[in-house]
């Protein structure tokens, strides 16, 4: 995957999608709504993606709709200071991103309003707010542990639509980062 920022270091792939596989994206819905996902293969790649991740999504009032990548391995997230997000929401949409800290506790960033064009966002793990919502059984605790990240998940908010991804990437500022490369726990 092609990153563009010079005072951005690219230290480990969440997905770049570039497998053309998004069945370790599971889809999660309630409240009436529904959620689709597919693989997208671009007729003129961008940025050297050949390949992304398209939701499709009808979201009522009081429903919720997204998917979710859970890691078995359990990377260690400490390297990097955030996440890239390349996406394409329609417009007034906007995209909920969720780490699934080491306890199961989510923090999460919402984006920025869709601009039915390609967005490339990086916001940093500050930026990211303790979930209202958290499953049953995790320790809520506030602090975003990085050390064993259990999953990502993107969600929408209370409409229809059709959001397409390109990268999720970790990266560290030129400050934080020690030259070293992101490696699985």
């Amino acid at each position: 995957a092609h990153v563009d920022a010079e005072f951005f270091f690219a230290v480990g792939t969440v997905d770049d999608f570039e497998d053309g596989n998004v069945s370790d994206w599971v889809p999660f819905t309630g409240g009436g709504a529904t959620m689709s996902r597919t693989v997208v293969r671009w007729a003129t790649p961008a940025t050297g993606d050949a390949f992304g991740m398209r939701g499709t999504y009808r979201v009522p009032a009081g429903g919720w709709a997204g998917r979710e990548k859970m890691s078995a391995t359990k990377p260690d997230w400490r390297n990097a200071t955030g996440l890239t997000i390349r996406v394409n929401a329609p417009i007034g949409h906007r995209v909920h991103v969720q780490i699934h800290d080491r306890d199961g506790e989510r923090f999460e960033y919402v984006t920025p309003l869709g601009t039915g064009t390609w967005q490339t966002l990086r916001p940093t793990f500050a930026s990211f707010s303790n979930q209202v919502w958290q499953p049953a059984g995790v320790i809520v605790n506030g602090a975003m542990d990085l050390a064993g990240v259990r999953g990502v998940s993107v969600s929408f908010e209370g409409r229809s639509g059709s959001a397409n991804f390109r990268d999720l990437m970790l990266f560290a500022d030129g400050t934080a980062c020690s030259g070293g490369r992101w490696q699985a726990a």
